[in-house]
């Protein structure tokens, strides 16, 4: 049987919604979602806000074509991430999804508030992990940037990137 891996469909969620600076943050990530994929990733993006344990997850095969040539997408593009990253360091919303693996199970967290330091990354986890009992939401983690499975940032209110988001949309439409 196929090794499955779980990719996080909620891109971010504010570790600081409670506060009137987090609470426009989300609003502000809410308004590029509706303008990005429109009603659907709005709903899922929504539930990955919710005050439940982890956000929603989807399981593809290690060998899934489509998840696969989204990473391999992800990866050769990964120079455009870098260089917004580079020219808006401050930008709290460019995130990275990196596998993390349990040794039995692999799961694919978005992180942010993202550093490059020319061959790795360094940001928080965006998501609470499903599986990944030795982390949790907002730790600190490093991935060499060979790792890095999707990556996402918003420029003139569109997302760039997000290779991975596109595939578990298409997967979970009706």
């Amino acid at each position: 049987m196929d090794r499955l891996a779980s990719h996080r469909v909620g891109a971010v969620r504010s570790p600081t919604a409670g506060n009137s600076q987090g609470t426009a943050m989300l609003h502000s990530i809410i308004h590029r979602a509706q303008s990005f994929a429109g009603p659907l990733f709005l709903l899922l993006f929504l539930a990955g806000c919710s005050e439940r344990h982890g956000d929603p997850i989807v399981e593809f095969a290690d060998d899934d074509a489509e998840m696969n040539a989204a990473i391999a997408d992800a990866k050769a593009n990964v120079d455009l991430f870098v260089a917004y990253l580079e020219a808006h360091p401050e930008d709290a919303m460019c995130l990275i999804k990196a596998p993390l693996d349990t040794g039995g199970h692999v799961e694919h967290i978005w992180i942010d508030n993202v550093r490059f330091d020319g061959q790795q990354f360094t940001g928080r986890l965006a998501n609470a992990p499903h599986d990944l009992s030795r982390y949790k939401q907002g730790d600190v983690v490093t991935v060499p940037r060979a790792d890095v499975s999707d990556w996402a940032f918003f420029e003139n209110d569109a997302m760039q990137g997000g290779y991975t988001i596109r595939v578990m949309e298409k997967r979970m439409a009706p």
